[in-house]
């Protein structure tokens, strides 16, 4: 559900919750307590303000359901208070008036210190509020189920969405919002794409492997391939430089159609690694039976002593090398 402004048109204090649980606890998490309880539907915003959670809800008799029976967070019992309203500010008032203090008073009034403070402050001086409305109070669930649904999304993306749902922001309020979430962006790791049949065989092969003993893998031969470039050297993703320096030479990532690279196949086992094998051609079944006869074998009679080995093949992609999963 993609939250807009009419979802807060008739909405009042007594809409809002919240919660103080543990600073380790996230608002993803304490979403996904409240989500088991009314129905992640029904949650129109969630901010930590402070140290509390401040909740709003689409129904008010929701907010009574989750004040009377609490939260589940991290097996710890958290409790849910009613939002702040000026029955709260009331209360600090009096409890003020009586000369408590301002640590004792939070934990009557059920709010934070900071809140407290805060308030008896702006009453003794006579302030008001004034300045815009807190942005990360508004829609904040919309961009964290973006970001669960797919997060590859750039900050403009996610901004462009958020503000056709009707949330007026910034490019940079939308990101700290998804930062103050706990989204950070970050390079992604690359794996194999399989498929359903590559997945249920890698499994299967895993299973059948989970009870072996130390000395059974003693007796297992590994062995894999990669491509190096030689072009241009160890050049990374990233590079480090002053403001500036963008065009710099010496900052600029080299880059050709067809990079200088070469293959190198290498096995190894408990007992020691292998020569490595440079692969100047394309691997098929014969190149690969090929190396299989000239390095895997002699690397077994120098490290597992002709002893009886595995070779798992199976997970390949040379299914023409089945032959030479079990060697003498």
């Amino acid at each position: 559900m993609e939250t807009n402004a009419g979802d807060y048109l008739g909405m009042t204090v007594r809409h809002g919750c919240k919660c103080m649980p543990d600073a380790s606890v996230s608002v993803e998490e304490c979403l996904l307590a409240v989500s088991s309880l009314i129905g992640g539907a029904n949650i129109r915003s969630a901010s930590r303000m402070n140290k509390a959670i401040v909740l709003f809800l689409s129904e008010i008799q929701m907010v009574d359901t989750l004040i009377e029976s609490g939260l589940i967070i991290k097996d710890t019992f958290v409790s849910v208070l009613p939002g702040v309203n000026h029955r709260g500010q009331t209360a600090i008032d009096t409890l003020h008036k009586e000369g408590k203090t301002q640590k004792v008073i939070a934990k009557e009034a059920g709010c934070s210190q900071c809140s407290v403070s805060k308030h008896i402050n702006r009453e003794a001086k006579g302030r008001k509020r004034y300045g815009r409305k807190n942005v990360q109070a508004i829609g904040i669930t919309a961009p964290w189920r973006e970001l669960q649904q797919n997060p590859f999304k750039n900050v403009g993306e996610i901004h462009k969405e958020w503000t056709a749902a009707g949330v007026s922001a910034s490019r940079t309020t939308t990101h700290r919002r998804m930062q103050n979430m706990g989204f950070s962006c970050r390079i992604p790791c690359v794996k194999p794409l399989l498929n359903n049949r590559q997945r249920h065989k890698r499994l299967a092969w895993a299973k059948d492997k989970k009870d072996w003993t130390a000395a059974e893998w003693s007796k297992v031969m590994f062995s894999d391939e990669s491509k190096f470039c030689i072009s241009f050297g160890n050049q990374g993703s990233r590079v480090w430089r002053n403001r500036g320096e963008a065009q710099n030479p010496c900052c600029l990532r080299s880059s050709v159609k067809f990079p200088q690279s070469v293959m190198v196949w290498g096995a190894m086992s408990s007992a020691g690694v292998g020569p490595l094998c440079f692969l100047r051609s394309k691997v098929n079944a014969a190149v690969y039976q090929d190396v299989l006869e000239h390095f895997m074998l002699p690397a077994a009679d120098q490290t597992l002593w002709r002893c009886r080995f595995h070779f798992p093949t199976g997970l390949g992609t040379c299914t023409q090398c089945q032959s030479y999963q079990y060697l003498v």
